[in-house]
């Protein structure tokens, strides 16, 4: 079987964002990508601020500094941007894949309490775990076990390297990301991780939970996993969103007037890169998390790959594409030789 990933997705960063200044480029990112707006909102605000030379690392900032304040409350956004689309994976394409209708009720709920702030959605995200139980600690029946059944092990893309989560990646080898992703505009379309194509996303933040030890073995199946990944962060919301955020942005300069911004959104790793000049942007790239998971080698073509022949091949690539969550429409296309 020969995979072939084609991306239609135009590099929409360097075209539109020259000559405007920080505030409009923050305020653009979050209108253009607006799946995860408030992520492309904080990353730009970020890098933008790094590119004058201000770096964002939390643990040196002093808290109640305004510059601090609005930052936190950006960050609180991105949380819960992050909470609710977890949601509803889990509560609306989940049980889709098993055939089962939607709960649409508990995510008008979760919707609803956003509106309110930070602490109404941890509320309500408690008592949405208090009424569902399973939402805890189970994965919905699904089509992908049946598959695995069929083939005795579906061991589906076990080569796919994970992103190391924000927490151990080595501020040297991100702004070497950065500063490759300024020079060379293609890089963004199709990143590579120490010279290889990586993962992002959930399973990689939660990749040493112990829930998750029996999936990330020789004998697991990342689809599962991913799954299992984003209920487990999911039910850790609560307690982050009580609290001050922590672990979603790394902004530093590159170098005068430039800057880059680091964001773990709900899909993964999302970077921007600025340069600067006279107040107003002269250069501007982004790799979204989308770029690394159906990179033409990377996580989804692997796992393409494992599942081999399949009675319904189509649906095998279908449910392995929302298992990695793009941010873009997708279709799937079997052509026989």
């Amino acid at each position: 079987m020969r995979v072939e990933v084609i991306s239609s997705r135009p590099q929409l960063a360097d075209r539109l964002f020259p000559g405007k200044t920080p505030a409009e480029a923050a305020a653009l990112a979050g209108r253009v990508f607006a799946l995860c707006g408030q992520a492309q909102r904080l990353a730009a605000t970020a890098a933008c601020v790094a590119a004058g030379s201000n770096p964002l690392s939390w643990a040196s900032i002093e808290q109640g500094d305004q510059e601090v304040t609005a930052f936190s409350s950006l960050q609180q956004a991105v949380l819960m941007e992050t909470a609710l689309e977890h949601a509803w994976r889990l509560l609306v394409d989940e049980p889709a894949q098993a055939g089962l209708p939607a709960d649409m009720d508990r995510l008008r709920v979760l919707r609803q309490a956003a509106i309110a702030g930070p602490l109404a959605l941890a509320n309500a995200l408690d008592a949405v775990f208090a009424q569902t139980p399973a939402l805890l600690n189970t994965l919905l029946p699904s089509a992908e076990e049946g598959w695995a059944q069929a083939k005795g092990n579906c061991a589906e893309d076990l080569a796919a390297p994970l992103l190391p989560p924000v927490s151990s990646i080595d501020p040297a080898e991100v702004a070497a990301l950065a500063w490759r992703a300024m020079e060379e505009p293609a890089f963004c379309a199709r990143p590579l991780w120490r010279n290889q194509p990586a993962e992002t996303g959930a399973l990689g933040r939660q990749q040493d939970h112990l829930l998750l030890a029996g999936q990330l073995n020789p004998q697991g199946r990342r689809m599962k996993a991913r799954w299992l990944a984003r209920r487990l962060e999911l039910t850790e919301m609560p307690v982050r969103l009580r609290q001050e955020p922590t672990a979603i942005l790394w902004a530093q300069p590159l170098a005068e007037n430039c800057g880059y911004a680091w964001v773990e959104t709900a899909r993964g790793a999302l970077l921007h890169v600025v340069h600067l000049a006279q107040g107003r942007v002269a250069a501007y790239r982004i790799i979204a998390p989308t770029e690394w998971n159906f990179h033409p080698a990377g996580p989804f073509t692997a796992g393409v790959n494992a599942l081999g022949d399949l009675p319904d091949g189509v649906a095998a690539v279908q449910a392995l594409a929302r298992s990695l969550d793009p941010c873009v429409s997708y279709q799937v296309e079997v052509v026989d030789a």
